[in-house]
């Protein structure tokens, strides 16, 4: 649990005023800073080492959402550099879903398509209540449980033998993903922003596609920062429960946070 900024962001609410944001970090639950104190984030972490940041991660975001959200929020800060972290587990198995919404859809095939979020907020948040108190009201207890079922319904169907993960053929998804950064890239470039993009370490990372991305983004010139590898190399190794509850750790995110200003302070 967090004290949210104005748009539900796990970010202190005056980030969103100061002129000096250098970072715009976008993600999932892990560098949201699910389950971890807030001192414990890699954005505050970044942020005490004068890498003043934006954190727009936010759990179940798959890479559309992610493109979504730095269509409407980036404007807001301007950043120098924007942050993508990847965790592979999640990114294809989201997208395999956000592709089908048509809203969403917009995002990516109208370059100039937006809801303007940022701007109604105050209206966001009277629907929000307003469907909360209908929940509540109702007592749509077993609405909620079903809701619930779903969720992990849809996750295991996918995740069901996790070392198998990608026995589902996710090759349109991938391809998908590679037009995505595509449009990030192009998209920071107008914006003169650079793009630094972080393989996360994921309980099943395969490496055939890892290094098809790799490859993929040195021909469209998008850096890029591979923690599960640097991880591996200094042996430092994330037990089952980080795997299977995508929670980091103070000491992970500190090694993630200095590799990251590492990376920038060499670009």
């Amino acid at each position: 649990i967090y004290q949210s900024d104005r748009f539900g962001f796990n970010n202190k609410d005056e980030n969103w005023e100061s002129k000096d944001i250098k970072l715009l970090l976008t993600g999932d639950s892990i560098p949201q800073g699910k389950c971890t104190y807030s001192k414990d984030t890699i954005s505050f972490k970044l942020d005490k080492k004068n890498y003043r940041n934006i954190n727009i991660c936010y759990a179940g975001n798959g890479p559309l959402l992610q493109y979504a959200s730095i269509k409407e929020y980036f404007s807001k800060v301007k950043p120098d550099t924007l942050i993508w972290f990847f965790n592979e587990r999640q990114s294809f198995l989201e997208l395999l879903f956000e592709k089908n919404n048509p809203i969403l859809k917009s995002y990516y095939l109208k370059n100039f398509y937006t809801q303007f979020l940022s701007s109604n907020q105050t209206r966001i948040d009277e629907i929000a209540n307003l469907e909360m108190m209908n929940i509540l009201k109702k007592k749509k207890y077993q609405k909620i449980k079903m809701f619930i079922k779903l969720y992990f319904t849809r996750n295991f169907s996918f995740l069901k033998k996790e070392n198998k993960i990608f026995d589902y053929d996710f090759k349109n998804e991938i391809f998908l993903f590679k037009k995505i950064m595509y449009k990030t890239k192009n998209f920071l470039v107008k914006q003169n922003s650079n793009l630094l993009f972080i393989f996360l370490s994921t309980p099943v990372l395969n490496k055939k596609i890892k290094d098809d991305l790799k490859s993929f983004f040195d021909k469209i010139d998008i850096e890029y920062l591979d923690i599960d590898e640097k991880l591996k190399k200094k042996e430092i190794f994330l037990n089952p429960y980080v795997f299977d509850n995508g929670i980091y750790d103070a000491k992970i995110n500190d090694y993630i946070t200095e590799e990251s200003i590492n990376k920038l302070s060499k670009g």
